[in-house]
């Protein structure tokens, strides 16, 4: 009889164990998403970053071609993050991140908004005549920077 409640208590202590193991490994997993999240996001801050600095050193159509790589990585960044912006900063993504490249307005002041954000920077950069907009680019990345 000892040698039976003897073993249920062991098997009873490795199943509370098993359960804390498990309980800390769901813990780690959802460390390990929030590391991933803020990284990605490090990640896009620094892009744009970079894009700023490259877009204020363009000065000719020669520097047009690493600029566009930049912004291309840039964009990849920013899609690693896309779904939490969407998620919690809905209006402010659409107003000033990722927004289509024309007017908006704000739902809070109900001002015009011009064109801003990666779709617009997209739009000048990619297009055939971006080496005469390079001025608009410039200033586009900076805004993006805020």
């Amino acid at each position: 009889m000892k040698i039976f409640s003897f073993l249920i208590l062991i098997i009873g202590l490795l199943t509370m164990s098993g359960l804390n193991i498990s309980f800390i490994k769901e813990q780690n997993a959802s460390d390990k998403i929030a590391e991933s999240y803020f990284k990605d996001f490090r990640l896009f801050q620094k892009e744009v970053l970079e894009l700023e600095r490259m877009a204020k050193d363009t000065e000719t159509e020669e520097d047009i071609p690493a600029l566009r790589t930049q912004f291309i990585e840039t964009r990849y960044a920013y899609k690693k993050i896309e779904f939490l912006f969407d998620y919690l900063q809905t209006s402010y993504n659409y107003l000033f991140i990722n927004g289509g490249p024309f007017p908006k307005i704000s739902e809070e002041s109900d001002d015009l908004i011009a064109p801003n954000g990666l779709q617009t920077i997209d739009e000048s950069l990619f297009s055939d005549e971006a080496a005469t907009q390079i001025t608009s680019i410039k200033k586009l990345a900076n805004e993006l920077k805020k």
